[in-house]
């Protein structure tokens, strides 16, 4: 007979999420995270059959459902062709047993460092699993600062802090090292291809340059609506332009309700015009959240 109480055996799930084009995905909640949360409660609600849910993100933001051509896909398939085990099956379960820890909710910061380093490890994994010669051009160059690259840098650089525990803080100093050295080497690689994209005089929609960028993408857009342009030379300036901000009273600040800002309302297709526009009015009139915003550390992320 079987016992009730005998713990199912264990079932890591991933998550992957996919949207095919970039609309949306500059929010502070898109449609990966909505996915990502539901697929992440569902799992949760299986706790008791053995399903854990792994920290890695596999997302394809911006990639068309048609073929099998995605970076976050392609992890995925490789994580499962090489996960057979051993040292990475011990950090999961070391991490699992840190975050579920009873005092883990007054260690949030060293968590999420947790987080990010095994993450950094599942990345390194998935980079052996991979081909690591150049990138074939500028454009793919490109993709992968932009789908893992930034994120890479972000998590790497969360390192830096240490841990108390020396062994821990140790390890992390390796991690760093490890991945520091890949991404320097990428850098390398990024600014030679760029030099030979540059003098080939390269044209395409693929790398556009700046000098490019009012003809090709501002022009289109102002031929149909009013396009604020901002130049800027360095993040000094956007540092100091969101400190001007924040020393003007929020209240006075009502940014234009129009058909485009109502479409950025997640689920707005969903709603009456008169509903979305009405919760997009109560959102901009809240100054303590207006207020919250602007002194949120800056983040910047360009693209096209």
């Amino acid at each position: 007979m079987t016992n009730p109480q005998e713990s199912k055996a264990e079932l890591r799930c991933a998550v992957y999420t996919r949207k095919s084009t970039d609309e949306g995905l500059d929010q502070d909640f898109n449609t990966l995270d909505a996915q990502r949360e539901a697929a992440e409660a569902f799992i949760a609600s299986q706790k008791a059959e053995g399903w854990v849910c792994l920290p890695d993100n596999y997302d394809d933001g911006g990639f068309t459902g048609g073929n099998l051509e995605r970076p976050a896909l392609r992890r995925l398939s490789n994580a499962l062709q090489s996960d057979a085990g051993g040292p990475a099956d011990e950090l999961l379960d070391a991490f699992r047993r840190a975050r579920d820890h009873d005092q883990s909710a007054r260690e949030i910061r060293r968590i999420q460092r947790l987080e990010m380093a095994m993450r950094l490890v599942r990345w390194l994994s998935d980079r052996r699993a991979e081909s690591q010669g150049m990138p074939p051009s500028l454009a793919a160059a490109a993709g992968d600062h932009l789908h893992e690259g930034g994120f890479v840098d972000w998590a790497r650089l969360s390192l830096r802090a240490g841990d108390p525990v020396r062994e821990l803080s140790e390890a992390y100093a390796r991690l760093f090292e490890r991945v520091t050295q890949i991404r320097q080497r990428q850098a390398h690689d990024f600014a030679k291809l760029l030099a030979d994209w540059t003098g080939a005089g390269s044209l395409g929609d693929d790398v556009i340059p700046v000098e490019r960028v009012l003809e090709q993408v501002v022009a289109p857009l102002a031929a149909e609506r009013l396009v604020l342009v901002i130049v800027v030379d360095g993040m000094s300036e956007v540092e100091r332009a969101i400190a001007a901000l924040r020393g003007r009273d929020v209240t006075g600040m009502r940014p234009t309700i129009d058909e485009a800002a109502v479409r950025g309302l997640k689920f707005s297709e969903c709603l009456p015009l008169d509903l979305a526009t009405e919760m997009l009015e109560r959102r901009l009139q809240d100054p303590a959240a207006v207020r919250q915003i602007l002194a949120a550390p800056v983040r910047c992320c360009v693209q096209r």
